[in-house]
């Protein structure tokens, strides 16, 4: 393992009673570059990267007039600058929808909301068609729903041929190819790993959708899992220590490839979250006890640890450094941004100029 850099920066706002469980990072129409948190208490903070300040705090519990919407930990946020619309996943299943100016709090207000499935660790990552967010159906757990974000009564269903209950979805990672077919990637509770297809047709209601692959990886549910289609390659994490890399067979199809498994285990009490780069080149995983660690996705080589942090990591979120100019045949760099619940974000530049990885 080679000797890792101090981080770029670190920042937070130390004095809060909580902890970033959220990040999305967004370029604002002027150039300045915000880093969109949110946390454990409901929370949402936006910071200026070029100063690393905080420029705006607001609880969600001052938005939000229904009673019926139970204020929880935010599980996951994705921030749409061209609508200036923030959606929030919260633990407890339901999605917020937000109109959210990142240089005005005044202008942040609830626009709609909806349910989804409680019991699952499953996060909303995705944005299909820009439009469409992947949700669980909250009467189904095995139901996978496609909400459109500015027609709340437009919900496309999508229906699997093959009836196999695999338990609850517990990690779901989806996109649409260049000729407009929807994949699913879904890790169930009982250990496997499916791969559904569908044509996205947004006119429809109703999706059919064929299991191109399907493996059961473990005994045990997987909790964490991300795909990188640039190298078609994916991880899976179970409990307590247990990360499975695997890859689809070159194609146009995406089917797990089950020659190209490696499994192995980490030194760390638990995993609690993991992320592949956007090039496909690293991946790295979040640990109980505090450390990132980082390896090669080409073949699972452990590449550094990271023991910066002194309490658990929350979140791992690659992203290109928008401050650099990728110009000719320059690196594209890109930074890792990490939240534990020591309460800080650490920054990263990893394995940017390394081309034997």
């Amino acid at each position: 393992m080679t000797k890792i850099p101090e981080p770029l920066h670190i920042f937070g706002d130390f004095n809060q009673e909580s902890y970033v469980t959220a990040i999305d990072i967004h370029k604002s129409n002027n150039g300045e570059i915000f880093v969109i948190c949110g946390y454990h208490n409901g929370l949402i903070s936006t910071w200026l990267l070029s100063t690393y300040r905080c420029q705006q705090q607001i609880q969600l519990d001052d938005h939000i007039k229904d009673k019926n919407i139970e204020l929880s930990p935010v599980r996951s946020l994705i921030y749409i600058n061209a609508r200036q619309t923030l959606v929030i996943r919260l633990a407890r299943g339901n999605v917020l929808l937000f109109h959210f100016d990142l240089n005005d709090s005044k202008k942040f207000y609830l626009i709609n909301h909806w349910r989804t499935f409680e019991l699952t660790f499953a996060k909303m990552t995705s944005l299909i068609d820009d439009l469409f967010i992947p949700y669980l159906d909250p009467d189904n757990s095995n139901q996978i729903n496609l909400m459109h974000l500015y027609q709340p009564n437009v919900i496309i269903k999508i229906i699997a041929k093959e009836k196999i209950d695999h338990g609850i979805i517990m990690a779901i990672h989806s996109f649409i190819d260049s000729e407009k077919f929807l994949y699913n990637f879904i890790a169930y509770e009982d250990g496997f790993l499916t791969i559904n297809k569908s044509y996205f047709d947004s006119n429809k209601t109703i999706m059919d959708s064929e299991t191109i692959s399907s493996i059961q990886i473990q005994n045990e549910g997987i909790l964490h899992m991300d795909y990188n289609d640039c190298v078609k390659q994916g991880i899976a994490c179970y409990a307590p220590n247990e990360v499975v890399l695997w890859k689809c067979s070159i194609g146009n199809e995406r089917l797990i490839d089950n020659s190209k498994i490696k499994r192995f285990t980490i030194n760390s009490e638990s995993i609690t979250c993991c992320s592949i780069r956007p090039d496909g080149k690293i991946f790295a995983i979040g640990s109980g006890d505090g450390r990132i660690r980082i390896f090669s996705t080409k073949i699972g080589r452990p590449l550094a640890v990271i023991s910066y942090h002194h309490e658990s990591i929350e979140t791992l979120r690659f992203t290109l450094n928008l401050h650099s100019n990728n110009d000719g045949d320059n690196l594209k760099k890109y930074l890792l941004f990490a939240s534990s619940q020591d309460g800080s974000i650490s920054i990263w530049s990893l394995y940017n100029s390394d081309s034997n990885l």
